[in-house]
Order: C-alpha cells, then sequence, then structure tokens
C-alpha cells in the first residue's frame, strides 16, 4: 500500500474520531448534515484523487485546528 494511501486512511479516521465526520448506523458518513460517502472506503478514494487534492488540504487543516482546539 503506497504511503500517501495509509496517510489518507489515517486522516479520515482521525477526521472520524475528532467528529469532523460523522458516521451514521447505516454506514454512511456525513460532514454535517451533507453526505460525503457511503463508506470509509469509498471516503479515502475520493481524497485520494489527484482532482480532489483541495478537498485533502481543506481536511488536513480542519484536523489541524480540531486538534489545536482541543490542547
Amino acid at each position: 500500500m503506497k504511503e500517501s494511501l495509509l496517510h489518507i486512511k489515517d486522516l479520515v479516521k482521525q477526521a472520524i474520531s475528532h467528529s469532523i465526520y460523522r458516521v451514521k448506523p447505516n454506514g454512511k458518513i456525513y460532514e454535517g448534515e451533507f453526505e460525503v460517502a457511503s463508506d470509509e472506503e469509498e471516503l479515502v478514494k475520493f481524497l485520494a484523487d489527484d482532482d480532489n487534492q483541495d478537498e485533502l488540504l481543506t481536511l488536513e487543516g480542519k484536523l489541524k485546528t480540531k486538534k489545536l482546539a482541543s490542547v
């Protein structure tokens, strides 16, 4: 598995644990009221796509902000 893919999987797990994303009982992933993916694997594939690098950078920024706020 490529290192970048592992990094994205880790970001998704952290985003869920810090409540940036929420997993509903049906397994779908939401950001607020907006459905972003049907499962974690789909979200990782979406963020790994070169066309969606801005979304990945936004997620990294949100995660950094959440971590700083919790200190």
